[in-house]
């Protein structure tokens, strides 16, 4: 895996104010001249917890790579049904669109515009890859100002995908997690959990996918990207999945640690993202 090398970072950017509570992304940028295909990096948490931070190695291995990687803050979901379906997938969309009227500042081409989370981040990021066009999506919150730029992505990387809330039988917990932010288990409310699943919105036009999962996982079950996968190819789209055997929920994304995953991430994204 690569060490990280010489970049440039920029700290709590405010992409928006939603709600009133300032959002903000950071951004870590390679330090050769030029524009750069931009990874966007969701963290993940269960909706409810999680920051920016978290993919901070994995921002500066990219940034070695010739990427620039932009990791993310959404609002969280809280108690009492704070912040539910669609906040974080309208928090994650508005910063897209900011990163991309921002991209001439941080040298980023904003044509070449990739995607990698994990877990509930994989959700968010796996939402920019098939809702591109889906109403109901946007909160309304994001500045109008940024609505002419396209909350589209090239190519997607997802572990440990959520991508179905209609069956609670795929959840570990029953739904647990999966109902709190769509405010109550799938199954009471169809037709909100099928506007907040991914596979509900699979089409040729599908962003290509690169998936990854351990079959060990106990939160999110591995039958939830199985099914995606199939999804995605029944309707004329790309996707990959790579089983890790034994291995268990939360695992790096980029690491020495599973090469298998990391390597295909890494090429995966060099086959979409680079020239």
């Amino acid at each position: 895996m690569p060490a990280p090398g010489a970049m440039t970072t920029a700290k709590d950017l405010v992409y928006a104010t939603l709600d009133g509570s300032p959002q903000a992304l950071d951004i870590y940028q390679p330090t050769t001249a030029g524009t750069h295909p931009l990874v966007v990096l969701v963290h993940g948490g269960g909706w409810s917890t999680g920051d920016k931070q978290g993919y901070a190695q994995v921002a500066a291995k990219l940034t070695t790579l010739g990427y620039v990687a932009a990791s993310v803050n959404y609002r969280l979901v809280q108690e009492g049904g704070v912040n539910t379906f669609p906040t974080q997938v309208s928090d994650v969309r508005c910063a897209v669109r900011w990163l991309r009227a921002h991209a001439a500042e941080h040298g980023i081409d904003p044509l070449r515009v990739g995607a990698l989370g994990g877990s509930a981040g994989a959700h968010l990021v796996a939402m920019l890859g098939v809702g591109r066009n889906v109403a109901g999506l946007d909160d309304g919150t994001c500045p109008a100002s940024l609505a002419s730029q396209s909350v589209g992505v090239t190519a997607v990387v997802g572990d440990y995908t959520p991508t179905d809330f209609r069956d609670p039988t795929v959840w570990a917990n029953n739904d647990s997690e999966g109902a709190g932010v769509i405010g109550m288990l799938g199954s009471d409310a169809p037709a909100i959990a099928a506007l907040a699943s991914p596979i509900t919105h699979v089409a040729s036009s599908s962003a290509p996918f690169f998936l990854a999962y351990g079959t060990a996982d106990a939160k999110v079950f591995v039958e939830q990207s199985r099914t995606f996968r199939t999804a995605l190819q029944a309707a004329g789209g790309r996707a990959t999945l790579v089983e890790l055997t034994g291995v268990g929920h939360g695992f790096p994304a980029i690491s020495d640690q599973l090469p298998r995953s990391s390597c295909t991430t890494i090429a995966f994204l060099d086959k979409y993202l680079t020239p």
